[in-house]
């Protein structure tokens, strides 16, 4: 159970990794923007559904061996499942609204995409971590 864990955490943070450090990156450096946009939003809903199985998977697998890292990877899957039902919706209407002109609608979309970011980079740095402590 704890080497299929360790498959299960590794795939999820090589996925994290490629996909915001190259994957999202090229596209948006290779593909006219609003091309750009619309692959990527249509990505974003399946990475989120992917690494959220990947995340729950690894939980499930550590539940009785590791209750801690399994309630860690739970967290991870949880920080997934917001983003891809709560926070992504809102984030792409209001990018969709933000060229109206109200600096508020742009306010609100920066905050909430600076949030969705922090919740990746802390499931980047809690799945690196329970990945470590496994291996150890």
């Amino acid at each position: 159970m704890i080497t299929a864990a360790i498959i299960a955490c590794a795939i999820l943070l090589g996925g994290m990794l490629t996909f915001s450090a190259f994957f999202t990156p090229l596209a948006f450096a290779r593909l006219p923007k609003e091309v750009a946009d619309s692959f990527v939003r249509g990505i974003f809903a399946i990475y989120y559904l992917v690494m959220a199985i990947l995340a729950a998977l690894g939980a499930a697998l550590l539940a009785t061996k590791r209750p801690q890292e399994a309630a860690i990877m739970a967290l991870v899957a949880g920080g997934f499942v917001l983003n891809r039902q709560l926070l992504m919706p809102i984030v792409n209407r209001l990018y969709d609204r933000r060229e109206d002109g109200s600096s508020k609608t742009r306010e609100w979309f920066e905050k909430l995409h600076r949030l969705s970011v922090l919740i990746a980079l802390a499931q980047l740095f809690a799945s690196l971590g329970v990945l470590i402590s496994l291996v150890q």
